[in-house]
């Protein structure tokens, strides 16, 4: 398991809904999310529970299946 601290910029503000759903997304790709959107960034940390600790790979996959991809401006992922 590995944690990582990210940070989602988007073009525009995403709705408490947009959150959930993307958290569900993320689940399929075994990785949970523990933050909160402030304003038009969505931050916090990241956890890897698959057996491959994959991150980059199916964030965006997440991103794209929720259909925020769309208004990301900018992603940034560091170690915590």
């Amino acid at each position: 398991m590995i944690t990582k601290y990210i940070s989602i910029e988007f073009s525009k503000s995403i709705s408490e809904d947009d959150l959930n759903n993307f958290k569900d997304t993320l689940h399929l790709y075994d990785l949970d999310f523990n933050g909160n959107i402030i304003k038009n960034n969505l931050r916090g940390t990241l956890i890897s529970t698959g057996m491959f600790n994959l991150i980059k790979g199916p964030l965006i996959k997440s991103l794209t299946q929720s259909g925020l991809n769309y208004i990301v401006k900018n992603i940034t992922i560091d170690n915590t």
